[in-house]
């Protein structure tokens, strides 16, 4: 007989908040990671979006995230769309807090893009540097492409991560 190992996501539970007005949308959370054992800290969070004309603009911070203790987590972005177009781009700026071991997983900026290049088809890449201690790069880096089929579409992206490594996906995606 082998005994089970417990889950620690199991006896999550929390509440969540949400309030928006015209261009403007705010939430609050609170979670209790674990109600049983009590061993772990409560985590809150709260963000802020606001979209007017061509700007996009996000804010979130996240207090013990996961339930860890310090694991303080931060993000502010922003995206254009170019006026008259659905071609845009993005800045993030994420703080990403600590993992479990108390060690620091750096800070991200990601500089993003989406390019329409025919009336169907758009292509989509983006750069980002992380400096957590544990990256086999600070960069990583990768361009995708989506075919809409009306209703569906088709994609396909490749990415080298910070660990050196290329992953690819191909996929179909229905929206009902």
């Amino acid at each position: 007989c082998v005994p089970v190992v417990e889950n620690a996501t199991r006896n999550r539970q929390g509440v969540s908040l949400e309030y928006a007005v015209d261009a403007l949308k705010a939430r609050m959370s609170y979670v209790d990671p674990d109600q049983t054992s009590g061993d772990t800290t409560e985590e809150i969070s709260v963000s802020v979006d606001y979209a007017m004309n061509n700007i996009a603009l996000s804010a979130a911070a996240v207090k013990d995230g996961a339930g860890v203790d310090g694991n303080d987590q931060y993000f502010l972005g922003a995206y254009y769309t170019l006026a008259g177009t659905e071609n845009g781009v993005g800045l993030n700026w994420i703080d990403n807090g600590t993992s479990d071991d108390g060690s620091d997983n750096g800070k991200t900026i990601v500089l993003y893009g989406d390019y329409v290049v025919a009336p169907q088809t758009t292509l989509s890449a983006y750069i980002a540097n992380n400096n957590a201690d544990g990256n086999e790069t600070d960069n990583a880096f990768g361009i995708g492409a989506k075919y809409d089929l009306g209703g569906a579409y088709l994609a396909g992206s490749l990415e080298r991560g910070y660990s050196e490594e290329v992953r690819g996906d191909f996929g179909l995606r229905f929206d009902f």
